[in-house]
């Protein structure tokens, strides 16, 4: 995958035609690091391996913007706008506490988690948008 592999196997050199009408639109096409079907299975096989706790916060977060996943929403905007980016993760939060906090007060784990929350929320919630950004391109 050297920049100049073709150009060396067929002969030519520095002077010669190395560098055909499609070179570099070629170039980038093979340099490209994955297509995007495969990175769903991937990311799909990744996310298996979260722990019990995030994989109920990523379904929460999936939930909450498949309320917001339309053309026109804040998600894809060029600039999303972080006051309903951080209402979003409050309201996720507040969810979680109170369909979860329950079942953490069973297993002896009822201490203060709520800031720990807040921050997994943010980070699962920001690369769902992305996620999502991508996969549709309305912005």
């Amino acid at each position: 995958m050297f920049m100049f592999d073709d150009g060396m196997q067929n002969g030519y050199m520095w002077n010669d035609n190395a560098f055909g009408e499609n070179f570099f639109s070629r170039r980038i096409q093979e340099s490209y690091p994955f297509d995007m079907m495969g990175n769903e299975n991937d990311t799909a096989y990744l996310w298996e391996m979260y722990p019990k706790e995030s994989k109920i916060i990523k379904r929460l977060v999936e939930e909450a913007l498949d309320m917001e996943d339309y053309r026109g929403s804040f998600i894809y905007d060029e600039y999303p706008d972080k006051y309903l980016f951080f209402r979003m993760t409050g309201k996720i939060v507040d969810r979680y506490m109170n369909e979860y906090a329950d079942k953490m007060k069973d297993d002896g784990k009822s201490e203060n988690k709520n800031p720990w929350i807040t921050e997994v929320v943010q980070v699962i919630l920001a690369n769902e948008i992305f996620r999502r950004r991508n996969r549709k391109r309305f912005w």
